[in-house]
Formats: structure tokens, sequence, C-alpha cells
């Protein structure tokens, strides 16, 4: 996959972003490595587990801080998402999934999406793409 596959994925995860009900949530896996986000009441959040520490912190991530409940590297974002803020959003994952977790393109990973409030599976056109986990 080029450089262009991942950034137009980026681009379609970015604009999907800002239309995430609470409680939506997707798991972005490659191997034994993800990225997640869930969209809470007043936040986006993501995060994802740490493979390679100085990779992940120079891309932005919050170290995690178990005292605080966060076991994984993590960011927030306030809601409703800005434009800028949705496209920094999808850029962080697919870095992480690209850059330090080796994934060659986006029709590598494996997803699961849906609303942890409601249990309904969750249709993002920027997926549409990748393998649902159990498909």
């Amino acid at each position: 996959m080029t450089t262009a596959g991942w950034d137009a994925f980026a681009a379609a995860l970015a604009e999907n972003l800002t239309r995430l009900d609470d409680g939506d949530t997707a798991v972005l896996s490659y191997g034994e490595t993800y990225a997640q986000f869930t969209q809470a009441a007043s936040v986006l959040y993501a995060d994802t587990r740490g493979a390679d520490d100085a990779s992940l912190a120079a891309l932005g991530w919050h170290a995690p801080d178990p005292s605080a409940g966060a076991v994984n590297w993590w960011i927030e974002v306030p809601w409703p998402l800005h434009t800028q803020d949705s496209r920094r959003v999808a850029d962080l994952l697919v870095a992480t999934l690209h850059e330090v977790y080796g994934a060659p393109g986006p029709d590598a990973l494996v997803y699961e999406a849906f609303n942890s409030r409601t249990g309904a599976d969750l249709e993002l056109p920027a997926l549409a793409g990748i393998t649902r986990e159990g498909s």
C-alpha cells in the first residue's frame, strides 16, 4: 500500500470521527497490536498498547498512568471535534498503525466497531475496505 492509500484512509477516518455518537467505538488491529477510539459525552478518547515507547511519545501519545486509570498510551480531544482535531487524531492512529506497528496498508488491518452503550454494530465508511473481525 502506498502512502497515498494511508493518506486517503486518514482523510476518510477524520471525516467519520466528526460524526460519532456517544459510545461509538472502533478497534483497529494489526497482528497483536491495536489502536482504538471511543466517543464519550464530552471527549473523543483514543488509546494504544505500547510497543515502542519512544515512537509513541514522539507521535504525541500520553504515557500510561496507572494511578489515574490509564494503562495504555492515550489521547483525549474535546467534543465536538474541530476539523483539525479530527485529522490530528486520524493521523495519529494511522502513524501508529503504519509507522510504529508496521501495517503495510489499511487493507492489512482488522477492525471491530460497535456502540459500547447499546452493543449495536457500528458502520463507518472509512472502514469499508478493511476486514471486520469475525467476518
